[in-house]
């Protein structure tokens, strides 16, 4: 059997992900353990110049039978070379002119161009969107279908429109006129006087304001379609803070009926301890007493009654 390590190197990259050492170039310490070990470990425990995951450098041609001739096993030696040479820490060492090495650390050849693998670059991960940009979506865009009836419903569509500003209308003997543009598509909107005066009285009355107009689509234009059957809600834009403001202030004050029902809370709340009190007392009272007295005579100011605890 003979192995080239430069042979094992032409399939794809299967760099350990092992922790980068912190010490110099020339440290021969074997790479860490952590999770599943490599298969080039024990290898690297009995060679650790040789075997070097973090500075490596070609090895010989055929240091597979010096390795057998070492005692080590013939199926870890072909899995643990396989494992060394794939990786992209040294396939990257091979280049034309590099020496090779074997066990001992002594040069046995160079690298030829026949025996160079093809350019391999690393794994790169993904790259996530800036902070406050959505991601691209990679989901391909629907493409128009010739759908047949089976698969067709009858519905509805609704329109739902959003403007903030003061639209100028072409005035009509009972209506008034005026144009949106959403995206390019012009949609003309025919509205009644009161539908009318809900706009110019929100430009007068809010600083921000946005007003939302509803429809069904209806014929077709140049640019867009007209909108039939509008209508029209105003909504005043107030900033987050002069909201929450305006909602505290709005918060009734506290009334009679709620300062009332405090006290009565109080009173109810007195009389249940007046009650526990007089509970307490009472079980006090019922406990049995003894007399205590001396050769049935009670000498004069001995007439003391002592409790009789229970415990």
């Amino acid at each position: 059997m003979s192995i080239d390590p430069s042979e094992t190197a032409d399939t794809q990259d299967q760099d350990t992900a092992v922790p980068e050492p912190t010490a110099s170039a020339e440290t021969t310490d074997p790479p860490p353990q952590e999770g599943t070990p490599p298969s080039w470990l024990e290898l690297s425990l009995r060679w650790p110049a040789i075997f070097n995951i973090y500075h490596p450098r070609p090895l010989k041609i055929g240091i597979h039978d010096d390795l057998l001739q070492a005692g080590i096993d013939p199926a870890y030696v072909k899995r643990a070379l396989i494992g060394y040479c794939r990786s992209y820490r040294y396939r990257r060492t091979l280049v034309e002119g590099a020496e090779r090495i074997d066990l001992d650390g002594q040069p046995t050849g160079v690298v030829t161009a026949e025996q160079i693998p093809p350019a391999v670059t690393p794994r790169q991960r993904p790259v996530s969107p800036p902070k406050g940009q959505a991601a691209v979506s990679r989901r391909p865009i629907p493409q128009p279908l010739a759908l047949a009836e089976e698969y067709i419903v009858t519905g509805r569509l609704d329109l739902t429109i959003k403007i903030n500003e003061q639209p100028k209308a072409v005035p009509g003997p009972r209506d008034f006129t005026f144009g949106v543009d959403c995206d390019g598509t012009l949609i003309q909107v025919t509205v009644r006087p009161r539908l009318w005066n809900r706009l110019t009285q929100a430009a007068k009355d809010y600083p921000e304001w946005v007003a939302n107009i509803t429809g069904t689509m209806g014929p077709s234009t140049e640019r867009g379609f007209v909108l039939l059957d509008p209508s029209i809600q105003v909504f005043e834009k107030k900033p987050k803070e002069a909201a929450k403001t305006a909602a505290e202030s709005d918060s009734p004050p506290p009334t009679h009926e709620s300062s009332t029902l405090s006290a009565v809370e109080e009173k109810v709340k007195a009389a249940a301890q007046d009650r526990g009190r007089a509970a307490i007392a009472a079980a006090a009272a019922r406990r049995p007493k003894l007399t205590l007295s001396g050769g049935g005579k009670e000498p004069a100011g001995s007439n003391q009654q002592v409790s009789k605890r229970r415990w």
